[in-house]
C-alpha cells in the first residue's frame, strides 16, 4: 500500500493528522465501546462526568473516517510491492499477538491456527477497500470536482441511510468496506482543486483556525443533540439506541462532517518534521492492533477504581504508553522490511522481469 503525494518529501501535516487520528481512535475505544453509552438516569445523575464521557466521544469519533480521508486524497496507488509491504504487516503484528498470548496464557499447538492478521472490522474492511482502489480512482479521475460532487451527493445519503437501517448486513452503521469506498471517493473530491477558495488571502473559514473552530462547533451540536435524544426517548430505550446510533454512526452527517473538518484543519496546516513523519509509519498498527495487548480490560480497571481528572489522565496515559509500545515494536517489523523483505521482494521482482509492478 503507497500513498503517492504531490511532493516527493511526505508532508508532515498530513503525517501529524495521522498521528492524531490513531490516538483518538485508541481513545475512542476507552469510552462508549468500553463502557457503554450513557443513558439518560447517566445525565441526570452524573451529569459533569457523562458530558465529559460524550465531549471526549465526539472529538475522537471522526478519527477513523479522516483517516480513510487522507488516503483519498493523495489516492492510493496499489503496487505489487506495496500489497507484501501491507502483507508482512499484517502477519508480523498477528504474530506480536499470538507470542503475547503464548507468553502470558500458555503455549498450544491450536494458538497456530488464530494466525490470521484480519483482525476487527477496519483492518478486512480497508483492505477491500485496497482491492477496489484502481476503480475508485479511474471513476474519480476521470471527472471534474463538480461533478464528482454531485455523483457524491447522491451516494452519500444513500450509504448514511442504509447504514442507519441496517436494511442489508453489509451496512452496519460505517463498519464495512462500502462506508470506506465512499469515504475514499470523498478524499479524492476534497483533493481536486476549487476554483472558489482563494489560497493567497483564504476567508477565515477556509484557514485552519477556522476549520477547527468549526469542528468544535458541531461537537457541540452533536452533545446538544445527543442529551435531548436521551431526554426524549429516557423511556423508550430502542427508540433511544436507534437515534443515537444514527447520529453517533461514522457515516452520519455530523460524524462524517467532523471528519472532514479535522481533515481541513490539518490539510491547512505548512510544517516539516522527520520525528512526525518517523511516527506516522506506524499509525496503522496503532489502529488495528491496539485492542489486542489487554487494552479493553486495563481501561476497565482504571474505570472502577479511579475518578474524575485521575480517571480521565489515567487512561489517556494508557493510551499513549499503548501507542508508544506499538511504535517501538513496529521498529522491529520495519527494520525487517528494509533490510531483508524488501530486498528480496527487490530480487524476485527483479528475476520475474516481465511481471508488472503495478496492479491495473
Amino acid at each position: 500500500m503507497t500513498v503517492t503525494p504531490p511532493k516527493t518529501e511526505r508532508q508532515s501535516n498530513f503525517e501529524a493528522l495521522r498521528i492524531v487520528c490513531a490516538l483518538l481512535i485508541v481513545f475512542v475505544h476507552a469510552n462508549f465501546w468500553t463502557l457503554g453509552n450513557p443513558s439518560w438516569d447517566d445525565l441526570s445523575s452524573t451529569t459533569a462526568p457523562t458530558l465529559l464521557r460524550m465531549l471526549l466521544q465526539f472529538i475522537c469519533s471522526p478519527a477513523t473516517y479522516a483517516f480513510v480521508l487522507i488516503s483519498g486524497y493523495f489516492g492510493i496507488r496499489v503496487k505489487l510491492k506495496s500489497v507484501l509491504n501491507l502483507l508482512f504487516l499484517l502477519i508480523f503484528w498477528k504474530t506480536v499477538m499470538i507470542i503475547r498470548k503464548g507468553i502470558f496464557e500458555g503455549w498450544e499447538f491450536s494458538i497456530i491456527h488464530q494466525l490470521n492478521p484480519f483482525v476487527g472490522w477496519f483492518i478486512p474492511a480497508y483492505v477491500v477497500m485496497l482491492c477496489f482502489v484502481p476503480a475508485l480512482n479511474s471513476f474519480a479521475d476521470n471527472m471534474d470536482r463538480k461533478n464528482l460532487g454531485r455523483h457524491l451527493a447522491v451516494l452519500l445519503p444513500a450509504v448514511m441511510l442504509l447504514d442507519c437501517s441496517q436494511f442489508i448486513k453489509e451496512f452496519n452503521c460505517g463498519y464495512s468496506a462500502v462506508a470506506l469506498m465512499t469515504a475514499y471517493l470523498l478524499g479524492k473530491y476534497l483533493g481536486k482543486p476549487s476554483a472558489t477558495v482563494n489560497k493567497e488571502h483564504p476567508r477565515f473559514w477556509y484557514t485552519a483556525k477556522g476549520a477547527a473552530m468549526a469542528f468544535f462547533v458541531l461537537i457541540g451540536l452533536r452533545i446538544a443533540a445527543h442529551c435531548a435524544i436521551l431526554y426524549i426517548a429516557k423511556d423508550n430505550s430502542k427508540l433511544s439506541d436507534f437515534l443515537t446510533r444514527a447520529i453517533g454512526m461514522y457515516t452520519s452527517p455530523l460524524v462524517l462532517a467532523g471528519s472532514v473538518l479535522l481533515f481541513l484543519t490539518f490539510k491547512r496546516l505548512r510544517f516539516q518534521s522527520r520525528l512526525i513523519n518517523w511516527i506516522a509509519l506506524s499509525a496503522f498498527p496503532i489502529i488495528g492492533y491496539h485492542l489486542y495487548h489487554g487494552y479493553r480490560n486495563a481501561v476497565l480497571q482504571i474505570y472502577t477504581q479511579h475518578s474524575g481528572l485521575t480517571c480521565v489522565g489515567a487512561i489517556a496515559l494508557l493510551g499513549i504508553v499503548t501507542a508508544l509500545t506499538i511504535v517501538v515494536i513496529d521498529q522491529i517489523r520495519i527494520f525487517l522490511w528494509r533490510k531483508v523483505i524488501s530486498r528480496f521482494c527487490d530480487l524476485l521482482l527483479g528475476r520475474l522481469g516481465s511481471v508488472p509492478t503495478t496492479l491495473p
